[in-house]
């Protein structure tokens, strides 16, 4: 006899996924399986570039401080910069302020605020973008923020190479043409269109000197943070959740089947169409 009801089952369990709503059902949990799936080796993928990142900040970080034109010298481009993203150089100039520029909504431990980038004029007759660190939005006169100004005369910068920013799928965008004094990102071939001089193919985020007050605006910006972040748990995460929703179908269907059974065997009564007993007697 079991051997006989399992292929009813089978039967019967195909019989009502065969319906139009039980066929909407199942393909709306496969596409959210699949999609949660997706999800969840998307956020693995994001772990790896993660640490690729912070393999490749630790190594570059440590390497000596090098001369700016040893790393960024001719024939570095905006894309070949990046080979050199993070690496520490030196650089002598006289800072610009006249066309200095503001990065909007930057925060700094959970702060708003903004991003400082003065020129600084080099002898050899370039520009580097120098971001002196983050200012906050409530320094402001009369609408405008308040930033602190850079030394004058020459000046001798240590700073860690940062490649351009380039807008994402769903980012601000800048206008192309006119003069800005704040942009949505250190975006370095935009910014130099309204310099109108020769610029490094990369900006520079001024390090704190050693024994420098790093409270005051504007204040440098540090290491991003060398973790591995929340990647695996949301994969994790995503990963679990597809299996609630398998398990979730499996308990309707299921929970469906033991109705169907219990219909199938329930008592037929009179009002059920049945034909009312006869009792003769003699």
């Amino acid at each position: 006899m079991a051997g006989r009801a399992a292929p009813a089952t089978v039967v019967t369990v195909y019989g009502f996924l065969r319906r139009p709503k039980w066929i909407a059902l199942t393909i709306g949990v496969v596409v959210l399986m699949v999609g949660m799936v997706d999800l969840g080796f998307w956020q693995l993928r994001r772990l790896d570039t993660r640490k690729a990142l912070n393999a490749e900040v630790r190594q570059h970080g440590a390497a000596a401080p090098a001369p700016l034109d040893s790393l960024l010298g001719t024939g570095v481009t905006l894309a070949t910069a990046k080979a050199v993203e993070w690496r520490t150089v030196m650089a002598t100039g006289v800072y610009d302020t006249a066309d200095e520029v503001l990065v909007a909504n930057r925060s700094f431990d959970g702060e708003p605020g903004l991003h400082v980038l003065t020129p600084l004029d080099l002898a050899d007759g370039r520009t580097l973008l120098v971001n002196r660190g983050w200012v906050p939005i409530a320094t402001t006169v009369g609408g405008a923020v308040v930033v602190p100004p850079p030394p004058t005369g020459d000046v001798t910068v240590t700073a860690r190479v940062r490649a351009t920013q380039v807008r994402g799928a769903l980012g601000p965008r800048d206008p192309t043409t006119g003069r800005l004094h704040t942009f949505a990102r250190a975006d370095v071939a935009r910014i130099a269109e309204q310099l109108n001089r020769p610029v490094v193919p990369a900006y520079v985020e001024l390090i704190a000197a050693p024994g420098q007050d790093t409270i005051k605006p504007p204040r440098p910006l540090p290491l991003p943070a060398l973790d591995d972040g929340p990647h695996l748990s949301y994969a994790v995460q995503w990963f679990i959740f597809t299996i609630c929703a398998a398990a979730g179908w499996i308990a309707v269907v299921r929970r469906q089947l033991r109705e169907q059974r219990r219909s199938a065997s329930a008592p037929r009564t009179a009002g059920d169409g049945a034909a009312p007993s006869t009792k003769q007697t003699a």
